[in-house]
């Protein structure tokens, strides 16, 4: 199966809550939405709105709130909750929350308007059926040697999301001479422990390591498009 196929089946399954719908997003989800999900599909599954968690909106009693968010957009969803504008939310998460998260979740609900709180291991951009991206701008500091602590668990949390979508429990191999790809193994391999002798194996190398791929070219339409025009999230 591929990755695409995995998040549109995250998502398909969020908004099959029966009755009028609105799909709330983050500034992250919204685009981890948009390159698997036309909004044909939405519009198909009663959908009738589309909007971001940031976004001031007028309140809809009368139709029921999904919410896709990252844990990071909790203190919106927190925010919103205290003044809900729809009559019952559906909250899907890309990666697990903590206790102290539950518990501010739990907090704010004063209406006890939350249905449901789901994960959805969804926390990144798939390009294609089995490439993707987390959009981190910058992984490492200016010395290379250590990686920025906020891009650090981004990806950390991608790459859990990822395994998880995949349904695969790997043994983690990585690149000795990087200090950057065995940080980041020692971090995801204790959130998956390996199962059995046959588990697959998640292998971490350091892009900067080989200078010769990208300089490769392919000879395809969309290696040309992204040439010349650019691609952002296949758009």
């Amino acid at each position: 199966m591929s990755l695409a196929t995995c998040v549109r089946g995250y998502i398909q399954e969020m908004v099959a809550v029966a009755g009028l719908k609105v799909l709330v997003l983050d500034a992250e989800t919204a685009g981890i939405v948009s390159v698997v999900c036309p909004m044909s599909d939405m519009l198909a599954r009663d959908v009738v709105l589309v909007d971001r968690i940031d976004s001031g909106r007028n309140p809809l009693p009368e139709a029921k709130a999904v919410c896709f968010l990252r844990p990071s957009s909790l203190p919106a969803l927190c925010k919103e909750l205290k003044a809900p504008k729809f009559g019952h939310y559906y909250l899907y998460f890309t990666n697990v929350l903590d206790g102290e998260q539950l518990d501010a979740l739990a907090a704010a609900d004063i209406s006890q308007c939350i249905v449901e709180v789901k994960e959805a291991p969804a926390d990144f951009f798939v390009l294609d059926s089995h490439l993707f991206v987390f959009n981190t701008p910058a992984i490492s500091e200016r010395a290379g040697a250590a990686w920025e602590p906020a891009a650090l668990v981004r990806a950390t949390q991608g790459l859990r999301s990822v395994l998880l979508a995949c349904n695969a429990r790997p043994i983690v191999r990585y690149q000795a001479s990087s200090p950057l790809c065995e940080m980041l193994a020692r971090r995801v391999a204790p959130l998956l422990p390996p199962e059995g002798a046959t588990a697959p194996v998640l292998l971490l190398f350091d892009r900067r390591t080989d200078a010769l791929t990208p300089l490769l070219h392919q000879f395809t339409y969309q290696a040309m498009v992204h040439d010349l025009l650019g691609i952002s999230n296949n758009r």
